[in-house]
């Protein structure tokens, strides 16, 4: 557990709107004395006061009713804050950036419980959170229009621009849309927690453009048109084919040559089953696949000989996280196993999950060998990370897929900027998951400036 230094805000009505009184332990803490001015900050909103100290052992402040409500604070609440040159910034203010999916028990369908999750985590280490729709957002004003969850319920509340951005939209990698709220956001100040990714094929291309992490990434090509398919059929048998902006394993086909009979066999998913079929020539293959291909960029990518756990295709999920400190750590890993037949390992086809250990002892003997394993899974998706942040921007999370094979060598697949936690509910890791949700929080402190020093680890 992590101690921040806190404020305590209680109303005072007798102190009017101009002032804010401080008791005299605050005061001593920041040399800060009786009829100072003092700028309060709570996220992009700056409101001054003077000062009347008042006696008191705890780091207090009193608050006009009207003032605390103007900050977005809620009464006899705890608050980090961060004080510099007469400046007195509370928080910080977290905005959770996403769109409105449901009804009010379910605002945000799937995600409603995780959103809930992040902002009384975020409460409870002194934040002001709440989320907001990327559609909610009054420019001229400098306001969002979100939901916050107190004493049980969502309220919905008008917010200032906060001091960070947690994107958690559905259409972040791609939206024109996004792209204009957050270079508005950013010309404001505002920092965003992750930034767009650009697609697998940028993914892959750096990946692979580091020499220490380049036997790691399997053979990648653009799909420029389907000689390329040929051409990759004709070295590995088996290919994947993936649109380079995609999620949740959609739209994926595997295409396998035979080599007897010269078909070519592929099968992808739709609405949670598996389509299979076979094409005599390369243009009829093309013209099979048009319908779940559309006009989609796609590469294609050699096809790995991934490990098959009960009758489960697997691989690994991975998330890295930064916290308060700003430096990457693992976080948890999870197997994840797809349903029985299907060419991916995605849970929300319908998979399940297996803690690695266990995984990893069905298949090899060595516990040398499984060590050795497990050492390259940390290593490849902490370096995937540092190395594509340096490419797509400064991030704060990412989940790192990473596939092992038959004879124990870990693979790169993929990287994304909106990993799911669902993988340590189904391996029973109920304090990885909870860590995974504190994480972007605590970093969020470190984004918006609030030291990083100031604090003590408590177990």
């Amino acid at each position: 557990m992590h101690i921040f230094p806190k404020i305590r805000i209680t109303a005072d009505n007798k102190l009017g709107t101009k002032r804010v009184g401080i008791t005299e332990s605050l005061g001593k803490r920041l040399s800060l004395k009786d009829n100072d001015q003092l700028l309060i900050c709570a996220g992009k909103r700056k409101i001054p006061y003077v000062i009347s100290i008042l006696p008191g052992k705890n780091d207090a402040a009193f608050m006009h009713t009207t003032n605390i409500h103007q900050l977005c604070l809620t009464p006899d609440s705890e608050y980090g804050y961060i004080y510099n040159a007469g400046e007195l910034r509370l928080g910080p203010m977290v905005g959770i950036m996403i769109e409105i999916l449901g009804g009010p028990s379910k605002r945000y369908a799937g995600q409603t419980t995780f959103i809930k999750s992040l902002i009384i985590r975020g409460q409870e280490l002194g934040e002001i959170c709440f989320a907001f729709s990327p559609y909610a957002i009054n420019w001229q004003r400098q306001l969002v229009t979100g939901y916050t969850f107190r004493k049980g319920a969502w309220v919905k509340q008008t917010f200032p621009f906060p001091d960070v951005v947690y994107p958690r939209e559905r259409t972040y990698a791609y939206s024109r849309v996004i792209v204009e709220i957050r270079k508005k956001f950013d010309a404001l100040g505002v920092k965003f927690l992750n930034p767009q990714l650009a697609g697998k094929w940028v993914t892959y291309q750096t990946i692979n453009n580091q020499p220490h992490l380049k036997d790691f990434v399997p053979d990648t090509r653009l799909l420029t048109n389907f000689t390329v398919v040929e051409a990759m059929l004709k070295k590995y048998r088996t290919v994947y084919l993936k649109p380079i902006i995609g999620s949740k394993g959609q739209n994926i086909i595997r295409v396998t040559r035979n080599r007897s009979n010269k078909l070519y066999q592929y099968q992808y998913q739709k609405n949670q089953k598996a389509v299979r079929g076979a094409a005599t020539s390369l243009g009829q293959l093309k013209a099979s696949l048009s319908s779940v291909m559309g006009k989609r960029d796609y590469l294609v990518q050699q096809g790995i000989n991934l490990l098959i756990d009960e009758g489960h295709i697997t691989d690994i999920r991975v998330i890295v996280q930064k916290n308060h400190t700003g430096k990457w750590m693992v976080t948890g890993i999870g197997c994840r196993m797809g349903p029985a037949g299907s060419i991916t390992s995605n849970l929300s086809s319908g998979g399940r999950g297996a803690k690695l250990t266990t995984v990893l002892e069905r298949h090899f003997s060595s516990q040398q060998q499984r060590d050795q394993i497990e050492s390259d899974i940390r290593y490849i998706a902490l370096e995937s990370a540092r190395v594509l942040e340096k490419t797509i921007g400064s991030a704060g999370e990412m989940g790192v897929d990473l596939g092992i094979d038959v004879d124990g060598k870990v693979w790169f697949i993929e990287a994304n900027l909106r990993p799911a936690r669902r993988i340590f509910r189904l391996i029973d890791e109920p304090f990885i998951r909870q860590q995974s949700i504190v994480n972007p929080m605590l970093y969020s402190r470190y984004l918006a400036g609030f030291s990083g020093k100031e604090y003590a680890e408590c177990k």
